[in-house]
């Protein structure tokens, strides 16, 4: 297997790429990470730029797998407090990105590294565990507790409850509350 030299240049004004001895445009890594794959090299191709995000391609780390940075770790630090403290709102990726300023692929990965959960599921864990607290405090409805956790229907919330806990709503209230 022929051996790439990988190199990032920043010029002034310009952000290339040099790739074997060519000198190469930024826009070409995703064309430059697909030449490497095929040719069975995994490499990060890392670049000095305050660019954010210019392409998710290119910070794949040598398992293939989206590489984090320190800020990013950070920003997903705010996209869990984010999620916990707005668990009862609707709560797309796409939203959350822009939250936290961040791509939706690297929010999506980093909260799975760091939470073992997906965002969707992290947020339904969100909302059940404010669910418990409420169960184990007060007397109100299951349909009053499920609505104010953000469940549109009282069957959803005692679906996702009793996979979440193992337990029913009413059992968990029987065993745990007031």
């Amino acid at each position: 297997m022929p051996n790439k030299n990988i190199a990032i240049e920043s010029l002034p004004g310009e952000l290339s790429v040099i790739y074997g001895s060519l000198l190469q445009p930024i826009d070409t890594i995703p064309l430059i990470q697909k030449k490497l794959e095929a040719e069975g090299i995994h490499k990060t191709l890392n670049y000095k730029d305050n660019q954010r995000d210019l392409n998710p391609h290119a910070l794949l780390s040598n398992s293939g797998r989206m590489a984090l940075q320190p800020r990013d770790l950070r920003r997903i630090d705010q996209a869990i407090v984010f999620i916990e403290k707005n668990y009862a709102d609707h709560i797309s990726p796409e939203s959350l990105s822009v939250e936290v300023e961040l791509s939706v692929p690297k929010l999506q990965a980093g909260l799975k590294k760091k939470t073992g959960y997906s965002l969707y599921r992290y947020h339904e864990q969100a909302r059940i565990t404010v669910a418990k607290s409420m169960l184990e405090g007060s007397d109100k409805p299951l349909r009053v507790i499920a609505r104010a956790v953000g469940f549109k229907t009282h069957s959803h919330f005692g679906e996702i409850f009793k996979k979440i806990t193992a337990m029913t709503p009413s059992e968990y209230r029987n065993q745990y509350g007031c």
